[in-house]
């Protein structure tokens, strides 16, 4: 049988297997360029519409999708010229109605007598992968990249994947149509595998394309970013994120997905083309977030294990005794070592693993309580409970049975709360403070100034202390904001039978500040860290030799704060005998809501007999402005915050509500860019009735 004899029996074989297959085979003419495919395949692909008998290499490029022309190209080549004797390739199809579908092409070379390869014998299988693509880009899936990180790209530091995410597609499909969201989406696609540098384009997810890039050049890998968005600007924007495919960070292909979905959530809370690059510190933290948890939560089971208390002094101003103390939780890690309150506690809130490690502290702290207690009667004790436990309607009836459990009174037992926007459900949580302030507790606000309550919620839930955070007391003599602050909020404490207590007390100038203001009571780093039991006990509650050197270390700040001129001065006296009043002015970044913080000596300026809130205090302050010159206000509180801590001279008429118009005088400037709010200070006098010596 010669050569062409066998081919005959080779192709009439194939005619009878193609019956029992979807597959199509083929057997091509190496040499002659003649190719005869077998099977249903011209029902969806234009390959042969004249009836030839032969197809060649050109009409068969006329389908293969024009990215995969050049591999395939190569590929004949190759088998032409003796370098591969098999034939492995995975490329695209065009269908006739424009679809593309990704066909697994595999065949054998049959060589001459001469050994020449004479002849490539072979099947085309669309469902081989039809699993691993996209129907609608014609993309390979998040599946196909799966095996593709496995296999297939080398973590070797030579490239980089970025995952796009189309901004508010759905928005534009339900704006413009979801035909037009489908054009969309292919338009992206070729977009991005269009774009140079860019070896493989995977469609993940319905609006979501991960690209890889060959290259480890961080700048190179941007550039390929915005080439991107400057195709698609007008028609889309991308959120993105990039890491590069790096072995020493990740082990498997789950963690380089993770990793990814974690920068992608940064760069969505940016501004829109936004591009975040992988952070390993972000995804260690991550790691040992979750090693954490799982610890904590063993910790609690194991009758929390690892949790203790340490106790912090607060002491009464200016005599600096003993007043109470805050019971403070801490964890030792078995794996970490001692772990910040700042990292764990978020966490327990976020399991609500809070609801029992916050009974068991309340329970601890009660215990102590009851002993030191009967060394002072009149000792205090401070315990903070998260909001997430305000959740619990039952919280009221859970504490006062612990305090019932062991027989000891709730009076001088202060719950603490966090300054959080749920302060603001003020009708969730009324009924359980009410209960608690009913069995004897007192409700304190902690970190107050740097959260969300106001005076209005310090009023309705009959708070009876407020904390002001350590951020406000430090450098307090420098900061004449922070001071007004804490002025206005003891004023309104004083007016309203609210105790105040300044946290983060470290410096003596900082306590000699405080003193003039005279909060209630004091606590921070310059009377006590906080401290074991034994060790607060031993030197605040026993007649021990601990307790002798705590009271020479009292004596010592009383005559340090003495040595101050500060307190010797009464700021507040000196100005209302002068006429001169002190304001400050808060601006919301996004909104412009002001708010306006006045001293005693300002409001007789402005003669305002009345507790305004600082909002109304400056729509009062702002409506008085004569209208000639409103603008003339507004453009000068421009200037000062295009220059901040420049001074910036202030003169107008101001509607006074006994004396009508007076002329105002003074000066302020733009003084921090804090919290979100711009911050204004200055200070205004009236000079009509001055005498000109």
């Amino acid at each position: 049988m010669n050569e062409m004899e066998k081919i005959e029996s080779i192709l009439m074989t194939m005619k009878e297997i193609s019956k029992c297959t979807n597959d199509f085979l083929f057997i091509g003419d190496i040499v002659g360029d003649r190719n005869v495919f077998l099977g249903d395949y011209d029902k969806d692909y234009a390959l042969n519409d004249e009836q030839k008998p032969f197809i060649c290499a050109e009409e068969l490029m006329k389908i293969v999708h024009p990215q995969d022309r050049e591999i395939l190209q190569k590929e004949i080549t190759d088998i032409a010229e003796g370098k591969k004797d098999f034939h492995n390739l995975n490329y695209r199809w065009i269908k006739r109605n424009g679809q593309i579908a990704w066909i697994s092409c595999r065949g054998t070379v049959l060589k001459d007598s001469n050994g020449k390869p004479q002849f490539l014998i072979g099947r085309v299988s669309e469902e081989a992968l039809a699993r691993l693509y996209n129907p609608l880009s014609g993309l390979w899936n998040k599946e196909k990249l799966m095996e593709d990180l496995e296999n297939e790209i080398p973590m070797n530091r030579t490239k980089y994947l970025m995952l796009f995410d189309i901004n508010n597609l759905t928005a534009i499909n339900l704006t413009f149509g979801r035909t037009y969201g489908d054009i969309l989406l292919k338009q992206v696609a070729e977009k991005i595998e269009q774009t140079k540098k860019v070896s493989s384009v995977y469609h993940v997810d319905h609006k979501n394309f991960i690209a890889v890039i060959d290259s480890y050049n961080e700048d190179e890998v941007r550039n390929v970013f915005n080439e991107i968005t400057n195709q698609m600007m007008g028609k889309c924007t991308f959120a993105a994120s990039a890491l590069p495919l790096d072995i020493d960070v990740f082990n498997d292909s789950t963690q380089v997905m993770d990793a990814l979905s974690i920068t992608l959530a940064r760069a969505k809370n940016q501004l829109e083309n936004s591009l975040e690059m992988f952070s390993k510190e972000e995804i260690e933290q991550r790691v040992r977030e979750h090693t954490l948890i799982l610890e904590l939560k063993k910790s609690v089971k194991n009758n929390f294990a690892g949790f203790y208390l340490m106790y912090q002094p607060q002491v009464k101003s200016e005599t600096y005794e003993i007043h109470g103390t805050e019971a403070l939780l801490r964890y030792t890690s078995l794996n970490m070592g001692n772990i910040y309150p700042d990292e764990f506690i978020p966490l327990l809130e976020k399991t609500h693993l809070i609801d029992k490690v916050g009974m068991w502290v309340i329970e601890k702290a009660i215990l102590q309580y009851r002993e030191w207690k009967k060394e002072n009667p009149d000792f205090h004790m401070s315990v903070n409970i998260s909001v997430i436990q305000l959740e619990d309607p039952h919280i009221a009836k859970k504490i006062i049975a612990l305090f019932e459990k062991y027989n000891v009174s709730g009076r001088g037992f202060c719950i603490e709360l966090t300054e959080t926007h749920k302060i603001h459900e003020v009708d969730k949580i009324a009924d359980i403070l009410r209960s608690l302030k009913e069995y004897g507790l007192q409700i304190s606000i902690d970190d107050y100034g740097t959260g969300y309550a106001n005076i209005a919620y310090l009023k309705q839930l009959e708070i009876d202390e407020v904390k002001i955070d350590r951020f406000f007391v430090k450098d307090l003599k420098k900061d004449t904001y922070n001071y007004n602050l804490i002025h206005n909020i003891l004023q309104f404490a004083k007016q309203n039978n609210i105790r105040v207590c300044c946290e983060g007390v470290e410096t003596v100038e900082e306590l000699s500040v405080l003193e003039s203001v005279s909060p209630n009571i004091l606590q921070g780093y310059l009377f006590d860290r906080p401290l074991k039991s034994t060790v607060m006990g031993e030197k605040y509650l026993y007649e021990t030799e601990e307790y002798k050197t705590h009271i020479r270390q009292r004596e010592r700040i009383c005559q340090e704060v003495q040595k101050q001129s500060f307190l010797k001065l009464n700021i507040q006296d000196v100005l209302i005998n002068n006429g001169v009043g002190i304001w400050l002015i808060r601006k919301d970044k996004a909104t412009d809501a002001c708010e306006m913080y006045i001293g005693n000596a300002m409001k007789k300026i402005l003669g305002i007999e009345l507790d305004y809130t600082v909002e109304t205090c400056y729509e009062y302050w702002n409506e008085r402005i004569h209208p000639d010159y409103q603008d003339k206000v507004k453009l000068i509180l421009e200037k000062m915050l295009q220059n901040p801590r420049k001074r910036y001279q202030i003169e107008y008429p101001w509607k006074h509500p006994q004396l009508g118009y007076i002329m105002l005088h003074g000066s302020g400037m733009c003084v921090s860019d804090s919290n979100n709010k711009y911050v204004f200070e200055g200070y205004h006098v009236i000079l009509e009735d001055v005498e000109d010596v």
